[in-house]
């Protein structure tokens, strides 16, 4: 018995360690990309882009995503479009995209809190040039009238934040 697992660990062990480089690698990326440094010079612990907020609330929680800035990507981000007011916010739907993963889905819906929102008409898109903080999950009623939890993220305008106006 011993001998088949040390003939398993063996094999294993590369694989294990080629795994943890390429885990390595993607993390330095991650830190050396000016959207970290930007979130690190605002006072958050990390970021993360819109699209990928469900699959970052399943890996992280609630807790920590308080303290990620949240940024619109050009994958599939970009393509967010508001469909729906449930006062005082705006439901937003990733919709289609350049990728197949941008195809439209329940969880890319989110409920923007911002300054804006009186003027937002259905259609209109995400706000690329802002920031946006996660807030929580919030129960409320999708336009069929089912209940349903989205995510509320805070709206920080770019003219707030004039190193945003790069972008």
């Amino acid at each position: 018995m011993t001998k088949y697992f040390t003939m398993i660990l063996l094999v294993l062990m590369p694989i294990l360690v080629l795994a943890e480089s390429v885990n390595d690698e993607f993390r330095q990326q991650h830190e050396n990309s000016p959207y970290y440094q930007r979130a690190i010079d605002r006072g958050f612990t990390d970021y993360t882009w819109i699209s990928g907020l469900a699959d970052d609330y399943k890996a992280v929680g609630d807790k920590v995503l308080k303290t990620w800035m949240i940024v619109v990507d050009s994958d599939c981000g970009q393509y967010y479009q508001a469909i729906q007011k449930v006062e005082p916010y705006v439901v937003y739907l990733g919709t289609r995209g350049f990728y197949d993963a941008c195809r439209v889905h329940p969880e890319n819906r989110v409920l923007i809190l911002s300054d804006d929102n009186a003027g937002v008409k259905k259609g209109q898109r995400i706000n690329r040039k802002s920031y946006y903080v996660y807030q929580g999950l919030l129960d409320v009623k999708d336009s069929h009238g089912f209940p349903t939890k989205l995510p509320v993220l805070k709206q920080v305008l770019a003219n707030k934040d004039p190193s945003l106006e790069k972008r």
